[in-house]
């Protein structure tokens, strides 16, 4: 009988940025070789722009697979190196575990490894605690890019808050305002300064810019230090749409009251402006 086979493929942005190995080139590694051993595949998962340092809640596909191998509908799991399976030993174990109880096993289809002998078992533990510190070094290189490029005003993600966006202005990219969204962004500030209440701001800005935000979508923006041309310690990081102490008076309208802080129902209110 056929194994059910489970191919699983993972890559996070930074390595596929540096090496190639993008989650399109792993499944079509494993599912030619699944064709070359006679495994009938039963599911391919992928988690893309996701650490291998990441546990397995955090990780959508894993936690789908690993919840298959519990159902009972996988025998064998397929992966290209033991680097896309787990980065962290601690993590390796956890997961482990669930295999290990349904009987299921793995295969890195490109490297030598198993699990039956306490020789194999010893390579898995040396190779996941080299890419775990591996990881961590990258990590830390990361950051350091990151700061260097919050100090000099640059953006680090391509995901900016409402009211902003990424130009390049004398070849480097700046974050400047939207004029699109400007007066936007400007009355939402100014109708919250009024009325202290993300429902009621919520509700007006809706019936005058004829608009479908949510309560969440206000609030998220509104606690943005970026508002106020501050991010990551740098306080003159972008152009900003109010004082520093307007945005300290919005968090600690929330900090006063815990009531405030909470998602309240919709219902109609009178303008505020």
């Amino acid at each position: 009988m056929k194994q059910k086979t489970a191919l699983y493929m993972r890559v996070s942005t930074e390595e596929q940025a540096r090496h190639g190995d993008s989650i399109e080139a792993q499944r079509q590694a494993l599912r030619e070789y699944a064709e070359a051993h006679d495994l009938t595949v039963v599911g391919e998962f992928a988690d893309e722009g996701i650490s291998g340092q990441k546990p397995v809640r955090k990780r959508p596909a894993l936690s789908e697979m690993l919840a298959d191998v519990e159902a009972g509908r996988i025998d064998l799991i397929l992966f290209t190196k033991l680097d896309r399976w787990f980065r962290s030993v601690k993590l390796y174990y956890q997961a482990q575990e669930v295999l290990d109880r349904h009987k299921v096993a793995w295969r890195a289809i490109l490297e030598d490894y198993n699990t039956e002998t306490a020789d194999g078992s010893l390579k898995v533990n040396i190779m996941l605690s080299v890419a775990q510190n591996e990881a961590e070094r990258t990590s830390e290189r990361i950051k350091f890019v990151f700061a260097d490029k919050v100090r000099r005003g640059e953006p680090i993600s391509g995901n900016m808050p409402m009211g902003y966006k990424i130009e390049t202005i004398e070849g480097k990219k700046r974050i400047v305002k939207d004029p699109e969204k400007e007066e936007l962004v400007n009355d939402i500030i100014h109708t919250y300064l009024s009325c202290h209440t993300i429902r009621r701001t919520t509700v007006n800005i809706n019936r005058r810019h004829g608009t479908h935000m949510d309560q969440v979508t206000v609030k998220n923006l509104l606690r943005n230090e970026m508002l106020c041309g501050r991010y990551r310690g740098n306080p003159d990081y972008c152009e900003a749409y109010i004082t520093p102490q307007e945005h300290e008076q919005i968090i600690n309208d929330w900090n006063r009251n815990v009531r405030q802080n909470s998602i309240e129902p919709y219902y109609p209110l009178s303008d505020v402006r």
